[in-house]
Protein backbone atom coordinates (compact mmCIF):
# COMPACT_ATOMS: atom_id res chain seq x y z
CA UNK A 1 0.00 0.00 0.00
CA UNK A 2 1.41 3.40 -0.99
CA UNK A 3 1.72 6.19 1.57
CA UNK A 4 -1.08 8.12 -0.15
CA UNK A 5 -3.36 5.08 -0.12
CA UNK A 6 -2.52 4.44 3.54
CA UNK A 7 -3.29 8.05 4.50
CA UNK A 8 -6.52 8.05 2.49
CA UNK A 9 -7.76 4.89 4.17
CA UNK A 10 -6.69 5.38 7.77
CA UNK A 11 -6.33 9.10 8.48
CA UNK A 12 -9.73 10.81 8.73
CA UNK A 13 -8.33 14.34 8.41
CA UNK A 14 -6.57 13.44 5.16
CA UNK A 15 -9.69 11.77 3.76
CA UNK A 16 -11.89 14.73 4.68
CA UNK A 17 -9.45 17.24 3.18
CA UNK A 18 -9.07 15.16 0.03
CA UNK A 19 -12.84 14.92 -0.41
CA UNK A 20 -13.36 18.65 0.13
CA UNK A 21 -10.63 19.48 -2.39
CA UNK A 22 -12.12 17.06 -4.93
CA UNK A 23 -15.61 18.55 -4.47
CA UNK A 24 -14.22 22.06 -4.79
CA UNK A 25 -12.33 21.14 -7.97
CA UNK A 26 -15.46 19.56 -9.41
CA UNK A 27 -17.54 22.66 -8.63
CA UNK A 28 -14.93 24.84 -10.36
CA UNK A 29 -14.98 22.63 -13.46
CA UNK A 30 -18.77 22.73 -13.52
CA UNK A 31 -18.88 26.51 -13.04
CA UNK A 32 -16.32 27.00 -15.85
CA UNK A 33 -18.37 24.99 -18.37
CA UNK A 34 -20.57 27.09 -20.67
CA UNK A 35 -24.25 27.05 -19.62
CA UNK A 36 -26.57 25.65 -22.25
CA UNK A 37 -30.20 24.66 -22.64
CA UNK A 38 -31.02 21.03 -23.41
CA UNK A 39 -33.13 22.26 -26.32
CA UNK A 40 -30.26 23.98 -28.16
CA UNK A 41 -27.04 22.18 -27.16
CA UNK A 42 -25.36 20.92 -30.33
CA UNK A 43 -23.97 17.42 -30.67
CA UNK A 44 -20.49 16.74 -29.29
CA UNK A 45 -20.31 20.19 -27.71
CA UNK A 46 -19.51 20.53 -24.02
CA UNK A 47 -22.22 22.24 -22.02
CA UNK A 48 -23.49 22.76 -18.50
CA UNK A 49 -27.09 21.60 -18.22
CA UNK A 50 -29.49 22.09 -15.34
CA UNK A 51 -32.70 20.13 -15.02
CA UNK A 52 -34.89 17.89 -12.93
CA UNK A 53 -34.18 14.18 -12.43
CA UNK A 54 -36.78 11.77 -13.82
CA UNK A 55 -36.68 8.00 -14.42
CA UNK A 56 -35.69 6.61 -17.81
CA UNK A 57 -37.62 3.53 -18.94
CA UNK A 58 -38.90 3.05 -15.40
CA UNK A 59 -35.48 2.34 -13.89
CA UNK A 60 -35.45 3.54 -10.28
CA UNK A 61 -33.23 2.70 -7.33
CA UNK A 62 -34.01 2.71 -3.61
CA UNK A 63 -31.40 4.27 -1.37
CA UNK A 64 -30.28 1.52 1.02
CA UNK A 65 -30.59 3.54 4.25
CA UNK A 66 -33.27 6.19 3.66
CA UNK A 67 -35.34 4.19 1.14
CA UNK A 68 -35.62 7.27 -1.07
CA UNK A 69 -36.39 6.79 -4.75
CA UNK A 70 -33.32 7.83 -6.70
CA UNK A 71 -31.13 7.23 -9.75
CA UNK A 72 -27.85 7.24 -7.83
CA UNK A 73 -26.80 6.51 -4.27
CA UNK A 74 -23.55 6.18 -2.42
CA UNK A 75 -22.74 5.28 1.19
CA UNK A 76 -19.53 5.77 3.12
CA UNK A 77 -19.15 3.24 5.95
CA UNK A 78 -16.88 4.73 8.62
CA UNK A 79 -15.43 2.83 11.59
CA UNK A 80 -14.42 4.51 14.85
CA UNK A 81 -11.60 3.03 16.89
CA UNK A 82 -12.69 4.76 20.10
CA UNK A 83 -14.79 7.72 21.15
CA UNK A 84 -11.94 10.05 20.27
CA UNK A 85 -9.74 7.70 18.29
CA UNK A 86 -9.02 7.40 14.57
CA UNK A 87 -11.69 6.73 11.99
CA UNK A 88 -11.32 4.95 8.69
CA UNK A 89 -13.53 4.03 5.76
CA UNK A 90 -14.42 0.36 5.49
CA UNK A 91 -16.29 0.60 2.19
CA UNK A 92 -17.96 3.03 -0.22
CA UNK A 93 -20.67 1.11 -2.09
CA UNK A 94 -22.62 2.94 -4.80
CA UNK A 95 -25.10 2.25 -7.57
CA UNK A 96 -26.50 4.24 -10.50
CA UNK A 97 -28.87 3.88 -13.44
CA UNK A 98 -29.42 5.91 -16.57
CA UNK A 99 -31.91 8.71 -16.02
CA UNK A 100 -33.67 11.56 -17.74
CA UNK A 101 -32.76 15.20 -17.15
CA UNK A 102 -35.78 17.37 -17.96
CA UNK A 103 -35.87 21.07 -18.68
CA UNK A 104 -38.94 22.96 -19.94
CA UNK A 105 -40.33 20.11 -22.01
CA UNK A 106 -36.95 18.94 -23.35
CA UNK A 107 -34.83 16.13 -21.99
CA UNK A 108 -31.43 14.52 -22.02
CA UNK A 109 -30.72 10.89 -21.22
CA UNK A 110 -27.79 10.73 -18.83
CA UNK A 111 -25.77 7.49 -18.82
CA UNK A 112 -23.58 7.68 -15.67
CA UNK A 113 -21.35 4.66 -16.39
CA UNK A 114 -18.35 7.02 -16.63
CA UNK A 115 -19.18 9.96 -14.39
CA UNK A 116 -17.80 11.90 -11.46
CA UNK A 117 -20.76 12.44 -9.12
CA UNK A 118 -20.84 14.76 -6.13
CA UNK A 119 -23.68 14.53 -3.61
CA UNK A 120 -24.25 15.81 -0.11
CA UNK A 121 -23.79 12.91 2.33
CA UNK A 122 -26.51 14.33 4.54
CA UNK A 123 -28.33 11.18 5.67
CA UNK A 124 -26.31 9.73 8.56
CA UNK A 125 -26.95 6.74 10.82
CA UNK A 126 -24.82 5.13 13.52
CA UNK A 127 -24.58 1.85 15.39
CA UNK A 128 -22.14 0.15 17.74
CA UNK A 129 -21.50 -2.77 15.39
CA UNK A 130 -23.26 -5.53 13.49
CA UNK A 131 -24.89 -6.82 16.68
CA UNK A 132 -27.11 -3.73 17.01
CA UNK A 133 -27.17 -2.57 13.37
CA UNK A 134 -30.50 -1.83 11.73
CA UNK A 135 -31.65 -4.24 9.01
CA UNK A 136 -30.59 -1.66 6.41
CA UNK A 137 -27.14 -1.18 7.93
CA UNK A 138 -26.65 -4.92 8.32
CA UNK A 139 -27.61 -5.50 4.69
CA UNK A 140 -24.90 -3.05 3.60
CA UNK A 141 -22.32 -4.74 5.81
CA UNK A 142 -23.30 -8.14 4.41
CA UNK A 143 -23.11 -6.91 0.82
CA UNK A 144 -19.59 -5.62 1.48
CA UNK A 145 -18.62 -8.90 3.24
CA UNK A 146 -17.90 -7.06 6.48
CA UNK A 147 -20.04 -9.03 8.93
CA UNK A 148 -17.27 -11.48 9.83
CA UNK A 149 -14.38 -9.04 10.10
CA UNK A 150 -12.61 -8.51 13.42
CA UNK A 151 -14.62 -5.88 15.31
CA UNK A 152 -12.51 -5.72 18.49
CA UNK A 153 -10.85 -2.48 17.45
CA UNK A 154 -14.14 -0.80 16.47
CA UNK A 155 -16.36 1.04 18.92
CA UNK A 156 -18.84 2.60 16.50
CA UNK A 157 -19.94 2.59 12.87
CA UNK A 158 -21.22 5.56 10.93
CA UNK A 159 -23.08 5.35 7.59
CA UNK A 160 -23.22 8.47 5.39
CA UNK A 161 -25.61 8.33 2.43
CA UNK A 162 -25.89 10.65 -0.56
CA UNK A 163 -28.41 10.39 -3.40
CA UNK A 164 -29.68 11.93 -6.63
CA UNK A 165 -33.40 11.81 -5.88
CA UNK A 166 -36.26 11.78 -8.35
CA UNK A 167 -37.56 15.31 -8.80
CA UNK A 168 -34.32 16.92 -7.62
CA UNK A 169 -32.73 19.77 -9.57
CA UNK A 170 -29.13 18.93 -10.51
CA UNK A 171 -26.33 20.03 -12.82
CA UNK A 172 -24.69 17.86 -15.48
CA UNK A 173 -21.66 18.81 -17.57
CA UNK A 174 -20.89 16.79 -20.67
CA UNK A 175 -21.30 16.37 -24.40
CA UNK A 176 -23.67 14.09 -26.24
CA UNK A 177 -25.45 13.19 -29.44
CA UNK A 178 -29.04 13.71 -30.50
CA UNK A 179 -31.44 10.87 -31.18
CA UNK A 180 -35.15 10.59 -31.94
CA UNK A 181 -37.29 10.96 -28.84
CA UNK A 182 -40.20 8.51 -29.01
CA UNK A 183 -41.80 10.27 -26.05
CA UNK A 184 -41.47 13.75 -27.54
CA UNK A 185 -44.24 15.90 -28.94
CA UNK A 186 -46.08 14.43 -31.90
CA UNK A 187 -45.65 15.90 -35.36
CA UNK A 188 -42.79 17.85 -36.91
CA UNK A 189 -39.69 16.75 -38.74
CA UNK A 190 -36.77 14.86 -37.27
CA UNK A 191 -34.64 17.17 -35.10
CA UNK A 192 -37.44 19.71 -34.79
CA UNK A 193 -38.32 21.04 -31.35
CA UNK A 194 -39.53 18.27 -29.09
CA UNK A 195 -38.58 15.50 -31.52
CA UNK A 196 -35.04 14.75 -30.42
CA UNK A 197 -33.31 14.26 -27.12
CA UNK A 198 -29.70 14.40 -26.03
CA UNK A 199 -27.86 11.29 -24.92
CA UNK A 200 -24.99 12.20 -22.62
CA UNK A 201 -22.26 9.62 -22.05
CA UNK A 202 -18.76 9.89 -20.65
CA UNK A 203 -15.50 8.02 -20.92
CA UNK A 204 -12.56 7.37 -18.64
CA UNK A 205 -10.71 10.31 -20.19
CA UNK A 206 -13.74 12.59 -20.38
CA UNK A 207 -16.26 11.64 -17.71
CA UNK A 208 -19.56 13.37 -17.13
CA UNK A 209 -19.57 15.74 -14.17
CA UNK A 210 -22.73 15.55 -12.08
CA UNK A 211 -23.58 17.52 -8.95
CA UNK A 212 -26.65 17.85 -6.76
CA UNK A 213 -25.72 21.52 -6.40
CA UNK A 214 -27.45 23.65 -9.05
CA UNK A 215 -25.01 25.98 -10.79
CA UNK A 216 -26.85 28.94 -12.43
Amino acid sequence: MTLRAHLRRYVPMWRSIEQRLADRALRKRIAAAPPRSIAVLDENVLGRLTGVVAPFRGAVLRAPLSDRECVYWTVQIWAWGSDHGPRWILAEPADAVAFSLEEQGHRAIVVPDAAVISTDLAFVTQCNGPFDASPEERALLAAEKLLKRNWWDTSRLEFREGVLCLGAAITVVGAGVREPDPDGAAGGAYRSAGQTRLRLTGSKRRPLWISDQVTP
